[in-house]
This record gives structure tokens, C-alpha cells and sequence, in this order.
């Protein structure tokens, strides 16, 4: 399995659990949604930092780090993104998906820098987690590429 690829699941199954733990310390409705948003959004942003950065395997502990360092941070602002494209689509859909005050929910356009805010206090609050997160991918991303380069030769 490529690396790139195994580092985006482990974010990715990672951010389910950050996920449920974000729903179920939110006061109000519509956090369910991060379940969701924050797993699609670690596997993408983790895929395409280790893919670019890393590239190939070749495993210097600089770029990880650097990876590390910017998937863990990045995926807030882009969790963002992609639940305020859910949530617009469901919205005008057919009315399921209402802010926390039961209006209209931001639209793509308008949480391009709103996203920015939500995710200074996302970081605030769950940025230690999701670095947590991306720093165990990392590790386990390593030793199992280094694990089966040795199987292989």
C-alpha cells in the first residue's frame, strides 16, 4: 500500500472518532454532520500533503513532520469548506439542513473566509487533538513502510 494513501486513512478513520467526539460535546443541532465532513476532509488534505511532500517513499524526517504540522491544521479550514457545501446543498434540497439558529446555513462562497474564523477556534479547541491525530498517522505510516520494504527485499 502506498504511503500517501495509508497516511489519508489512518486520518481519515481518526477523523470519524473526532467526529463523534465534536457531536457529542456541541451544544445544539447540526453537529452530526462533522462525522462526516472530518473524515473526507483528513483524507484529502492528508493524501495530497504526503503525496506532494514526501513523495515516493522516501521518507525524510523534515517533510513528515511539515506534513504532519499542516494536515492536522489545514483539515479544520477544509472541514468547513465541504460541510458548508453539504449543508447548502441540503438545504436548498429539500430543508434538512438549517444552522445552529435554524436559519439558511453559510453558502461555499461565504465560508470561504468565514471558514477562517470557525477554524482560528476550531484549532483552539480540537487543533491539539487533530495534531495528535496526524502525528500517530505519521508514525504508523512510517514503521509500516519501513516494516514492508523489509518483507519485500
Amino acid at each position: 500500500m502506498k504511503s500517501y494513501l495509508l497516511f489519508g486513512i489512518l486520518n481519515s478513520i481518526f477523523g470519524i472518532f473526532i467526529g463523534i467526539i465534536v457531536y457529542l460535546l456541541s451544544i445544539g443541532d447540526g453537529y452530526e454532520i462533522f462525522i462526516v465532513t472530518l473524515p473526507i476532509s483528513n483524507f484529502i488534505i492528508s493524501f495530497f500533503l504526503w503525496k506532494i511532500i514526501v513523495r515516493k517513499d522516501n521518507f525524510n524526517i523534515f517533510k513528515i513532520i511539515i506534513v504532519t504540522l499542516l494536515s492536522g491544521t489545514l483539515n479544520h479550514y477544509f472541514c468547513f469548506i465541504i460541510y458548508s457545501i453539504i449543508a447548502t446543498l441540503g438545504f436548498y434540497i429539500n430543508g434538512s439542513f438549517v444552522d445552529s439558529l435554524g436559519g439558511r446555513p453559510a453558502n461555499p462562497f461565504e465560508m470561504l473566509t468565514g471558514g477562517l474564523y470557525l477554524s482560528f477556534f476550531s484549532l483552539l479547541l480540537f487543533g491539539w487533538l487533530t495534531l495528535l491525530m496526524s502525528i500517530i498517522s505519521a508514525i504508523f505510516t512510517y514503521l509500516f513502510s519501513k516494516f514492508s520494504s523489509k518483507i519485500k527485499s
